[in-house]
């Protein structure tokens, strides 16, 4: 195989293609420019068999997956809702994702521009629609906008629009089952314990499942008739992943039948079809199919499909980069080994306690026994599992940090209170217009879209809560000198993923009292981004539509630092542009400051393009330690150390400064892009045509189509009808943006798009001074109120949570009281501090945070509030499903408020952690021991004791309390 330098490639060899305006369609099956190893578009009907999920009540379908997996979602055991979570999925959403619309309607156009056809688009839908690109429904880039097999997405129909579902997933095979079932794969010597199987089941089980393996490898060949695989390997020795999208799968076996799953003990409950175990769909290399993506068009150019091709012969990781997620995994101290310990910060926010493989975070065990299915027909897992006796039911969590669109989606559920009619207009404008069908698959109409959605986002949330903290935070007031630690809590880098448009960045706020007097990275919400704005960007808010204002110049106490915002920007020696959104057409990176995982290896991260990359593409190696972007002990601990100087420090007064860390999905520079490369509108665009700025300006740079050439239009979105159902993305993801960042004069302001903080710390600037942080949470809202002035201190007037942080004297002491707004109630306070119903007591001796919970007043429905006191460790459960209800890890009280159904009957148990005993109940119930019993009557609460061994055992103290209280209530 010849190897060609990118850029000598990318800017001499597609120059062969002639004018982009005479553009002629091409078979995906005959473009070696798409061409990848695995499984290719299938025309034959008969071997097109991936099971569809469907929705309910689907005539003929007494045989599907939300027959048996579609659970209770409201359950507190989660059993039987694997189906309910990936609904709420953007692996379920991923063809209803609005950005993925207009960035492959873009990715269309600059594939005609640079090399004559659309096929790029094909990078996009073989993973955002699997089901219908394997059934051939994407494979010819024709200029008839309904052609039955268009790269337009046009032809995509039914369940194709359920995106990466049950079967696109469970009916994947191994391509590497040679290695995997000979143990020397995943690396590591206790396979049995990683595998987590007790007996030689699996190992026969696996047995089988590999001679299916290499029964469907064997006959996969080549783009020039060769075969793929010898002696049950890929003959290739530098294809070793099957990233950017390469496809693995049966495609033969009858629906339902030869289901893949992770465990060798199922309940045969498929009916007469088998069900196979597969170890691949416990690894971590399952997920390198989609989360490596790399570009082929610009690898294989200039190759010849007979001598083989570059993305036929290496793995994805090893040429033109567009995302890395898994490369970024591997490249960590977590892919490396077996049971990494994860950060403290980490699991204390809910997150395992070791990570081996991504499903460790993504898709965690259900907590307790439980069944996957709903029925409870299947197998108890773990406990009724002798096979796999560790292993709970995987929860299909699969989320990461996209909680804007999870959160745009769900409103489009007109039986939900969240419902938003203008996003439902944007994006319900059918398939003639848009391509987009909202009324297939298991559309916005199915039972529970818009909540499993919701729910979906709150774990995104939760996801992006664990995923950093800022720490070691220090300012000296006299020098003005600030340092604190970035710290990345993921096995990836903070951020990771698709790169174009997301960003991480750090706020820095310096206060005199209460008066903000320096800000580093202020962001302006009536722009839309930072203010001041982006350098190399020339803003056109005012092209149509929603007209939003450029960003407001940075004031004199303001500045905006770079190195503080955290994203990978692109380069393109095709286009000209040091920073590009055109993923499409980039040749490399320009920046890529995002934080490495803890144990990160430069050089493995070089060998797979994943390396950091200073602005100016001044990529970290091993050689240059010492000028690298990070430090070894950066690699090492996965963190980012800052250090800046606040000017004028001792003139400003600065009494104390906050660090907070934000997140924003999808930035209003990479909407202005979309909407003006579709539209063919603004200044910033690089494809050289008559119409283009650039061009007008006579500048001359080496294109597709010749040197700047004056007969070309390089911008056929608008006009070439291969775009007909796809134009409209220009307006309309400008349009969604603006709105749901409340630009367009609504109150919309979904967080994601707004930037949302991860983490944040504050510091006094001068002795005697602590924090004191109030955070207000659940769906309700209320306020604390200061009970000696009267002073409303923290106001939370919507849902999500409310963080504010107040300052004091050590020593000096607050009294609070939390009020309820009206259809609110207060569920209690947690905390290390004197605690009375809704008053809280306290006395600063440092920084500390405690939390107020408010939840929705709703008929039917009341508030069981668990208080745990004492100074052990213990938690509640459900005496019934094992499932723990409230959790008490350190010192102080530590509250849970539970919706309950009035006149539901309830069964507690309280357990104490090792070190700690269980004291005693305190409320008005049923007690007997360590249990109790109750019937919801109204909002109640119920305190529980938990002390440590050492020191006075108070048993007796707090019966008698029990009996002082009962007798109150009498």
């Amino acid at each position: 195989m010849k190897h060609y330098l990118l850029l000598i490639v990318c800017l001499a060899v597609i120059l062969s293609w002639g004018s982009a305006s005479a553009w002629v369609p091409l078979l995906v099956d005959d473009d070696p420019l798409v061409r990848m190893p695995g499984n290719q578009p299938q025309p034959d009907p008969t071997q097109q068999n991936i099971p569809s999920p469907s929705k309910e009540n689907d005539e003929g379908m007494s045989s599907n997956c939300i027959n048996c997996h579609k659970g209770d979602p409201t359950a507190p055991s989660g059993q039987g809702a694997p189906f309910f979570q990936w609904q709420g999925s953007m692996m379920a959403q991923a063809a209803r994702d609005p950005i993925f619309w207009a960035t492959m309607t873009v990715a269309g156009q600059d594939s005609i521009w640079a090399v004559g056809r659309p096929n790029a688009t094909d990078i996009c839908l073989r993973c955002h629609f699997p089901e219908g690109w394997m059934g051939e429904r994407s494979s010819v880039g024709s200029d008839t906008a309904g052609a039955s097999n268009a790269l337009n997405g046009s032809a995509m129909t039914g369940s194709d629009f359920d995106g990466v579902h049950c079967g696109a997933c469970h009916r994947m095979y191994n391509p590497f089952f040679k290695a995997t079932n000979a143990g020397t794969r995943e690396g590591g010597s206790n396979l049995a314990a990683y595998w987590d199987e007790a007996t030689g089941l699996s190992q026969i089980e696996a047995n089988e499942t590999a001679t299916w393996d290499a029964f469907w490898a064997g006959s996969l060949t080549y783009m020039n008739g060769q075969l793929l695989y010898a002696n049950n390997e890929p003959k290739e020795a530098g294809y070793t992943e099957n990233g950017g999208g390469q496809i693995f799968i049966d495609l033969v076996s009858p629906p339902w039948a030869n289901m893949r799953g992770p465990f060798a003990d199922p309940a045969m409950n498929h009916g007469s079809n088998p069900i196979l175990y597969s170890r691949y769909h416990k690894s971590k290399f399952f997920c390198s199919t989609c989360h490596d993506v790399s570009n082929p068009v610009l690898a294989n150019l200039g190759d010849d499909p007979a001598d083989g091709l570059l993305s036929e012969q290496q793995s994805a990781h090893t040429y033109a980069h567009v995302e890395r997620t898994f490369s970024e995994f591997m490249s960590s101290e977590y892919g490396r080994g077996i049971g990494t310990p994860t950060n403290q910060e980490f699991q204390n926010l809910g997150g395992p306690a070791t990570a081996t493989k991504c499903q460790d975070c993504h898709m965690p065990v259900v907590p307790g026994n439980v069944y996957a299915d709903g029925s409870g027909e299947g197998v108890l897992r773990p406990g009724g599992s002798t096979e796999h006796p560790n292993s709970g039911v995987p929860a299909h969590d699969l989320q990461g940090g996209n909680m804007w669109m999870t959160r745009i989606l769900a409103s489009l559920d007109s039986s939900r209170d969240e419902y938003d009619a203008i996003n439902y207009g944007l994006l319900n404008q059918g398939a003639g217009v848009l391509t987009l069908d909202l009324t297939q698959g298991h559309d916005v109409k199915a039972d529970n879209f818009g909540k499993a959605l919701l729910a979906s986002s709150k774990r995104a949330e939760h996801q992006l809560l664990r995923a950093a903290t800022i720490k070691n935070l220090t300012y000296n007031p006299l020098t003005g000198a600030l340092s604190f630690r970035v710290q990345n809590n993921t096995g990836h880098k903070l951020l990771s993923g698709y790169p174009e448009g997301r960003r991480m960045f750090a706020n820095v706020q310096a206060y005199s009292n209460a008066n903000l007097v320096y800000e580093v990275n202020p962001y302006d919400p009536a722009a839309g981004t930072f203010k001041g704005g982006l350098d190399f960007w020339d803003y056109n808010g005012n092209l149509g539509g929603t007209v939003v204002p450029p960003p407001a110049a940075l004031g004199a106490n303001e500045e905006f630092n770079d190195d503080l915002v955290y994203e990978a920007v692109t380069r393109s020696a095709l286009t000209g542009e040091d920073h590009t959104f055109h993923f499409a057409l980039a040749t490399d990176r320009y920046k890529d400051n995002r934080i490495p995982p803890k144990g990160f290896d430069l050089a493995e991260a070089q060998s797979r393009l994943s390396e950091p990359v200073a602005s100016g593409s001044i990529k970290d190696t091993p050689a240059t330690a010492a000028t690298n972007l990070y430090s070894a002990a950066e690699y090492t601990g996965g963190y980012d150390d800052v250090s800046l100087t606040i000017p004028d420090a001792a003139a400003k007064n600065i009494t104390h400064v906050t660090v907070t860390l934000y997140y924003q999905g999808t930035s209003r520079e990479y909407i202005e892009f979309l909407r003006d490369e579709i539209n063919a509108t603004g200044s910033n665009r690089a494809l050289f045509g008559p119409d283009n700025i650039i061009a007008a300006q006579n500048q001359t740079y080496a294109t597709a189509n010749g040197l700047n050439p004056d007969t070309d239009n390089a911008y056929l979105a608008q006009t070439d009808p291969f775009f007909t159902a796809l134009k409209a993305w220009g307006g309309t993801i400008w349009e969604l943006w603006a709105h749901n960042h409340g630009l367009d004069g609504s109150t919309a302001s979904v967080e994601g798009i707004v930037p949302f903080a991860m983490a944040s710390a504050s510091v006094p600037a001068q002795g005697g001074l602590a924090f004191y942080t109030i955070h207000l949470k659940e769906e309700g809202t209320g306020y604390i109120q200061d009970i000696t002035s009267g002073e409303i201190l923290c106001d939370k007037t919507s849902a999500g949570a409310k963080t504010c942080d107040l300052l004091y004297a050590i020593g000096s002491t607050i009294n609070y009281r939390a009020v309820p707004h009206a259809g609110s109630t207060f569920g209690g306070f947690s905390g290390d501090a004197q605690i009375n119903g809704d008053v809280l007591t306290d006395t600063i001796n440092g920084n500390e945070t405690i939390e107020a919970i408010f939840n929705l007043t709703t008929p039917g429905v009341a508030y069981y509030t668990l208080q745990l006191t004492g100074d052990g460790k213990g938690y509640i459960e459900d005496t019934a499903t094992g499932t723990i209800l409230c959790d008490k890890i350190s010192v102080g009280v530590q509250s849970c408020s539970l919706p309950n159904s009035i006149g539901s009957a309830i069964s507690y148990r309280a357990v104490p952690r090792a070190g700690s005993r269980f004291d005693g109940f305190i409320g008005n119930a049923q007690f007997n021991g360590n249990m109790f019993t109750d019937t919801i009557t109204g909002n109640e609460i119920m305190k529980a004791a938990f002390n440590l061994n050492s020191g006075m055992n108070i048993t007796l103290m707090t019966a008698i309390l029990i009996a002082a209280e009962k007798g109150s209530e009498k």
